[in-house]
């Protein structure tokens, strides 16, 4: 596999070329930064205003306290990378109060990770490390680009047994979303319980609302479990792959794996091993989780 690595040319640079973040994250950060600043201004508003003396001790103390919140998340937006500019003599990236250089020969390494559903390449450097989102637009041709230029394709974990691990803070946001949509589906019973208890509601809308509800809950139910039977740590051998989650583990041989599939769109980013038996669906939000599919997919194609 090293040697293998090695031998890939990399993909020659004409000019400079500009990656930004897609559209719909931009407008989605654009959003969230707007309600940050609100929440920012409004203790400054409501002061000027002379409303903030009339509000309850607590209620002024919870406005001040996201105020001081909204403001140091505002902080870290002016610091994310909104863009990356790659040129023959190296990558670039800008952020509103930073710009961070590199050249190719300093680069080393490039992997995924996540944190707190924060998803980033990060390129290590002789010295430090730079990083950039994982919503640019083209990112995969962006990520081939650095690859093709670093050693090993900047891949560190050559070890007879690779192990890719899920991060402490994705465990907790894994298992955050899965209990909220429990408790989504928990609220709509609630709601029908209500429906059909009133005289207002007619039978044939309690009949499409119960149809409904019965396949809506089947479906999140499903989503549920699968989240919670995701792998958190997932290693790699010559034998096969081990899959482990909070409740069992999985051993599955080379042999029995077929082939590897998109989930289904219901259930998480990822991709699924087609076994003869059943399909068994890794999460995107294990680190490395690049070099996990291009090792399962360059081992399931042998």
């Amino acid at each position: 596999m090293l040697t293998f690595l090695m031998m890939i040319e990399p993909q020659p640079l004409i000019e400079k070329k500009i990656y930004r973040l897609k559209p719909m994250v931009m407008l989605r950060l654009f959003a969230e930064a707007s309600v940050l600043v609100i929440l920012t201004l409004l203790p400054i508003v409501l002061f000027f205003a002379g409303a903030f003396a009339s509000l309850p001790f607590h209620v002024r103390m919870v406005v001040c306290l996201l105020a001081v919140l909204a403001f140091g998340l505002s902080i870290g937006f002016c610091y994310l990378p909104f863009q990356v500019v790659v040129s023959v003599s190296g990558l670039q990236t800008v952020a509103a109060l930073k710009r961070q250089d590199s050249a190719w020969k300093e680069m080393r390494t490039l992997k995924l990770k996540n944190s707190w559903g924060w998803r980033r390449y990060v390129l290590g450097l002789e010295e430090g490390e730079l990083s950039f989102p994982f919503w640019l637009k083209n990112v995969h041709e962006l990520v081939e680009i650095i690859r093709s230029r670093l050693p090993a394709r900047g891949r560190t974990n050559f070890a007879a047994k690779q192990v890719y691990k899920l991060d402490p803070a994705a465990i907790f946001l894994q298992t955050g979303k899965a209990l909220a949509q429990l408790v989504f589906v928990v609220v709509f019973w609630f709601f029908f319980c209500s429906l059909h208890a009133s005289s207002a509601t007619s039978r044939e809308d309690i009949t499409i609302i119960l149809v409904s509800g019965l396949i809506f809950t089947s479906m999140m139910l499903w989503r549920f479990f699968t989240i919670l039977d995701l792998p958190n740590l997932v290693e790699i051998s010559d034998e096969g792959i081990l899959l482990k989650s909070w409740f069992k583990s999985r051993k599955v041989p080379w042999t029995a794996i077929t082939g590897i599939a998109a989930p289904y769109f219901i259930l998480p980013d990822g991709i699924m091993l087609v076994t003869a038996k059943k399909r068994l669906l890794i999460g995107s939000s294990l680190d490395s989780f690049d070099e996990l599919e291009e090792e399962l997919r360059s081992r399931t194609r042998a």
